[in-house]
């Protein structure tokens, strides 16, 4: 039942209160007639059993879905680890039919078309899921850390792709040589200069350093001499630019191989605490990039090489909890995601 007071000379409040509601829906406007439209459209939706949202919140009722992502890309995923990925998915949903549309306002309908259309375009799964898991994170982001706490976050409600379904199963091993696929990084074109040959070289080495090692991207690009003991074979990693990063595992000591100090004892470096490749994020990227077109791999990735390195880690006869002291993962779902042993060997060992 809708209950209309007026509050001044151009004020009107209407207060509905219904059985099935746990707060009364308010809502104030300039004119009577303005009011009783207002209450006849949300009795109509309550009996229609449509979903009406009641928001304490004034600036929770105006936020957009662009508006909250781009709030959450600059107060929260510029401290994440993976800060460019978690960044390339939200400018995909700012281009996205819903980024206009306010936050209160989007039902799981909306999110279930999102990732039915995605699949039937044939992402993987767990692209879908991460996709999926940023809009989920702004909302749940809104709900605390901006007191927002009346917003439903509708992801709650929208079954998304598991983890453990689909994964990537794509290693180096059987589908190139590991030395044809570093001379695939070298440019060929003659009007290189000497520092991209130089730059180049650096990628080839950083690439064969994370197969022995099973260092990430980021990790790679990041590891310094002052975090290195040549004595007792160890390399420090740690988390780049997160807020949390303590919480979060903090920094860890990697085994390096019998290689992987020759890669190191080749390079020269001005001082100490230098990064020992001297390239970036984007460098390595490129350098994959490039690799691949001459390789005609087009299912092949940067990150992919972390899967070769776990794989080969347990074919050298580590156990699984040696394997997890290399790679930094926290559990053992997670690193069997990354291991793919090669069945033609476990047919050898059964005889």
């Amino acid at each position: 039942m809708a209950l209309i007071e007026k509050r001044g000379p151009a004020q009107y409040r209407v207060r509905i209160r219904r059985a099935d509601l746990p707060n009364p829906i308010t809502g104030t406007f300039a004119s009577k007639v303005e009011t009783e439209k207002w209450a006849r459209r949300v009795e109509s939706d309550l009996d229609a059993g449509k979903r009406v949202l009641f928001l304490a919140d004034t600036e929770a009722k105006s936020l957009t879905l662009r508006d909250a992502l781009e709030r959450y890309r600059d107060e929260k995923t510029i401290h994440k680890s993976g800060a460019m990925q978690e960044t390339n998915r939200i400018a995909r949903w700012l281009k996205h039919p819903l980024a206009p549309k306010m936050l209160h306002q989007l039902v799981p309908g909306d999110f279930e078309k999102y990732r039915d259309e995605r699949l039937a375009a044939g992402k993987a799964f767990a692209t879908v899921r991460h996709e999926l898991n940023v809009i989920s994170q702004v909302y749940e982001t809104a709900r605390f850390s901006w007191r927002m706490r009346d917003l439903d976050n509708p992801l709650k409600h929208v079954k998304r792709p598991p983890a453990w379904a689909n994964p990537r199963s794509v290693r180096l091993n059987g589908t190139v040589e590991l030395a044809t696929f570093l001379a695939a990084i070298m440019p060929e074109s003659k009007h290189c200069t000497t520092e991209q040959i130089e730059s180049a070289k650096r990628c080839t080495l950083a690439f064969e350093f994370a197969i022995e090692t099973s260092l990430r991207r980021g990790e790679v690009a990041t590891v310094t001499p002052a975090g290195t003991n040549f004595k007792e074979c160890w390399i420090e990693v740690g988390r780049q630019g997160m807020l949390h990063g303590n919480l979060k595992g903090g920094t860890r000591r990697v085994a390096l191989s019998t290689r992987a100090v020759k890669i190191l004892k080749t390079l020269s470096l001005p001082d100490e605490s230098s990064p020992w490749f001297g390239v970036s994020v984007r460098t390595l990227s490129a350098a994959m990039q490039r690799a691949r077109e001459k390789l005609g791999l087009k299912d092949f990735r940067l990150h992919d090489l972390r899967h070769e390195a776990t794989s080969r880690l347990f074919e050298k006869g580590l156990s699984a909890m040696e394997v997890a002291t290399m790679t930094g993962h926290k559990t053992l779902t997670t690193l069997k995601r990354y291991t793919h042993p090669n069945v033609t060997d476990i047919a050898r060992k059964l005889g």
